[in-house]
This record gives C-alpha cells, structure tokens and sequence, in this order.
C-alpha cells in the first residue's frame, strides 16, 4: 500500500498522463471502495435473510440476469467508450449524438426480445424448475431491459470521463436501495423473505437507477451534442461493437459459467455456498477495475494519436500501482477469508478453500494490468475475443469435468484457470504485435 501515495504524489507533481491517471483512479477508487463495502455489507443481509437455499436462487436468477443484460449491449458498452472518447477530442458532436441514438434504441430491442424468449423457456421448464426459482427467473428477465440500459449510461459516462457519476448508481446506490428494499421487504412478511421478493426488490431499485443516471448522462453531455442533428455510422459502429460482444461476452462466460452450471449440477444450496466465496474473492481485484474506468479511455485516445511511448509509460504506472495494491488485499482476505465467509452465516464458512482457489486467479489478474482495454481499446479486439472464446470453451468443458468430482471446488479451479490462460495469452500477444510490455517492470 504504501507505493501508492508515492506514485501518487510524484505523478501530480510531474502532471501530464501521471496527473490524469492519479486523479481519476483516486476518484473511481474511492467509489469502488464505498461500493465494495456497502456491497459486501447488503449481500451478508441477503443471505441472512434468505439462507442458503433462498440466497442461491436469488444468485442462479441473477447470473443469468447478468448474462443476458450483456449479450442484449450487443457489445455497445466498450464501443461507447471507445467512439465517444475519440468524438469528444475532435468535437464530433454529431457523430456523437448519433451513437448515443443508435445504442439505445438497439439495445432497448434487443433486451425485449431476450426476455421474452428467456421467459418462454422458463415457461417450458416450469414443472422442473419448481415454483420459488421459476418465479425468480420471471421477475429476473423483467429487469433485462432496465438492467441493459443501466449498463450503456454507464459506458457513455466513462466516455464522457465522468468516472464517478458512471459508477456511482450501481457502485453506491445499487447497495443502499437494495439494502433498505429488501430490510423493509423482510419486516413487512414477518421476516421472512424468498427469492422472488428479493428480485422484486432489485427490479425497484433498477429502474430507479436507470432515471438517475438518466438524467446524469443528459446533464454532462456537451451543450454542442443537444443541438447537433445526428449522424449515423451504423455499420462502421457494429463492426467495432460485434467482435467487442464476442469478447465481453465471453469474459462475463468465464466469470458466470461456474455459478450456472454449479446450479445446474449440485443445486442452488451448492450455489449459495460458492456465490459469497466469488463476492470475496472480486475484493481484490477492485483496485484495477478503479484503475480501468480512466485507463480505458485514455488507452484509446494515445493509442489513435500514435503516442506509444506515452502509452508504455500509462500501462507501466497502472500495473505497478494495481499490483501493489492488489496483493496485500488478497493476502488480507486469504487471512481472514473464513471468519468473513461466516458473516453471511455460520454454514458459508465451508466456501473458503473455494476462496483459497479463486484468490489466485485474482492476483494474476492484477498483475496483468489493462491488458484487456490495450486490446479492445485499439485495433485487435477481433484477437481478443478469439482469446476469450477459447477461454470460454475451455471453462464450460472444465466445470463439466471438474464439479462432478470437486462440487464447488471444481469450479473455482475451473474459473481460476480460464481466468490466468487468457491474461498470459494476451499479455504475450500485446508483447509481439504491439511492443508493450503490460508485466511490472513494463
């Protein structure tokens, strides 16, 4: 911890890329922190409230919740960041206006007609499921859309470098709405509280979010964007946003398949075992998704103006500082890991050696640094998602293989191995076709 503020301090001195990358991270880092805590402390009361069963329904419908939110992006959240970074240096107002326009109304479509062919399904497979997870799914695939659309105001924030406000509804207010919903919705039935509630909950707060950070992206758009007549690149757009889908696509497959087939395998007690050994584990790793919100776009705009020199030194101070964060987190989790598992009651401590196992493919994550952005950011997100897509593969073939015989811990290798291939993999392609080195002494 202590490189930090020394990295901190000689880069606001210094000014230029260290200044920019300093300040934002310090900015996104201080929500992320708020949110991991606020986060962490209302996934404990979920659990306690609804207990290991109830609390793994809850998870499975909003693993799938998460997926299918992703693929109804169509890839549109990287793309935003990506265009509209590159718009607002060359005052492209226009062009600007247009791919906001054009992702809205994309999307909006898209998650409508996911949820709608999800919920049939559900239909089919109601008598299987049962009535507890079947309801779940229903009321998880009636925050799709919201829950789609909330992700692209987050994107075109993060374009627009408004890292705090982008992180902000679904960091801090996400937590503190959920929190009080399901305590009030707890008290009001007896307390008692099952999945479907929980999801009744998070529907509310979703859509309150979504009007939110609404209203926060029309607000921190340039005056000149409101009056501009749009302009369409569509194709040239989806082009860049589908290969992008392949490849956030099959990250979050990577990250989800564990808790879906886990589900699917073992049951949802199994699932509300493993799902807070994930949510400890991902605290280590928060302080690169802080340091990512501002890097990102930056990546883009040094990457376009050929200044590599400029960028080795912006990936080189971003993994240091990530790295040197990231560790003594991770080791103060591995230390404490079993007694926090225990908060969300004394049944989940059995998580831990999942925790163990999951820790490790976090750590090398960090150490990797931003080298998924320097992929898709630039010019290679085709080679990205081919990464990813062989990672992919391979995750669903080893929890095939490896929950069967390990339960929970199966998954967690199975996650923690996909995790590290695809970092070493594209840290050597950055290496070869780019000339940058992403590793600590950069």
């Amino acid at each position: 911890m202590t490189v930090l503020p020394r990295i901190v301090r000689e880069r606001l001195e210094h000014g230029g890329i260290g200044t920019t990358l300093a300040v934002g991270s310090a900015a996104a880092m201080v929500v992320r922190v708020v949110g991991a805590g606020l986060g962490f402390a209302v996934q404990v009361v979920l659990a306690r409230f609804l207990g290991v069963v109830e609390y793994g329904v809850f998870s499975y419908a909003i693993a799938w919740l998460t997926i299918l939110a992703l693929l109804s992006r169509l890839g549109w959240e990287s793309t935003l960041i990506r265009f509209l970074a590159k718009y607002r240096v060359h005052d492209r107002w226009s062009e600007m206006r247009g791919i906001l326009r054009v992702s809205d109304l994309t999307v909006s479509a898209a998650s409508l007609m996911l949820a709608a062919a999800a919920s049939a399904v559900v239909w089919v497979l109601r008598g299987r499921l049962g009535v507890t997870e079947a309801g779940a799914l229903w009321l998880a695939m009636v925050a799709l859309p919201p829950v789609a659309l909330l992700g692209l105001r987050r994107s075109s924030l993060r374009g627009l470098k408004r890292v705090v406000l982008a992180f902000l509804p679904e960091q801090v207010l996400r937590p503190v709405i959920l929190g009080v919903g399901a305590w009030a919705a707890y008290r009001a039935s007896d307390n008692m509280l099952d999945a479907p509630q929980a999801l009744l909950v998070y529907l509310a707060m979703t859509l309150v979010l979504l009007s939110v950070a609404s209203v926060w992206r029309r607000r921190s758009l340039p005056p000149e964007v409101k009056t501009s007549p749009p302009v369409f690149h569509t194709r040239q757009w989806l082009r860049v946003a589908l290969p992008l889908l392949l490849l956030v696509g099959m990250q979050l497959i990577t990250s989800q398949t564990d808790i879906i087939m886990l589900g699917a395998l073992l049951g949802s007690a199994e699932v509300g075992i493993y799902v807070p050994a994930t949510r400890v584990a991902v605290l280590a790793s928060f302080g690169l998704y802080a340091a990512n919100t501002i890097v990102a776009p930056m990546i883009s705009e040094l990457f376009g103006s050929g200044r590599m020199d400029e960028l080795q030194r912006l990936v080189r101070l971003t993994t240091r500082g990530v790295t040197a964060f990231t560790v003594p987190v991770a080791l103060g989790l591995l230390l404490t890991g079993r007694w926090i598992l225990e908060l969300f009651g004394p049944e989940f401590g059995v998580g831990y050696v999942a925790l163990v196992i999951l820790m490790a493919g976090q750590i090398v994550q960090a150490s990797a640094g931003p080298v998924g952005y320097l992929m898709t950011m630039t010019r290679y997100e085709r080679q990205a998602a081919a990464i990813l897509a062989v990672a992919a593969v391979a995750n669903i073939v080893l929890n095939a293989l490896l929950i069967p015989i390990w339960g929970r811990n199966g998954a967690a290798v199975a996650t923690t191995t996909s995790l590290i291939f695809w970092n070493v993999a594209m840290l050597i392609f950055v290496k070869r076709q780019m000339g940058i080195r992403v590793t600590l002494l950069g």
